[in-house]
């Protein structure tokens, strides 16, 4: 699908799974890269229905398909936010304090020119 937009001479962006190789190219952002968002206004979350105000956005150099015949690189742009299901957070954690943000990551792959952010 990616080859056959191209092309046309026309750019992609497509929301990827987080499979593994995914995973290694967020892991591989430092946390300096991170550019924080803040919403003007607040929207339910998807997952818990609790409202994000805030979130953060990177982006890496990433490749689809790395180690077969047509990979292909472009940049992967991630959004994180901070885990705020409660379901998933155990009486002892909460009693504990957190000792470190989870987040949630949603990825878009893309070979679209324009900023980030705007």
């Amino acid at each position: 699908m990616i080859r056959t937009i191209s092309r046309a001479g026309a750019n992609f962006s497509i929301t990827v799974r987080l499979d593994p190789a995914v995973r290694r190219s967020i892991g591989a952002i430092p946390a300096g890269e991170w550019t924080p968002i803040t919403y003007t206004r607040a929207i339910p979350d998807p997952e818990t229905g609790e409202l994000i105000s805030a979130a953060e956005v990177a982006e890496v150099v990433h490749t689809l398909g790395a180690g077969g015949k047509n990979p292909i690189t472009a940049r992967l742009i991630v959004r994180r936010v901070p885990e705020l299901n409660n379901k998933k957070i155990t009486d002892a954690h909460t009693a504990q304090g957190e000792l470190f943000t989870v987040y949630r990551y949603h990825g878009v792959f893309t070979d679209n020119p324009m900023p980030m952010i705007c």
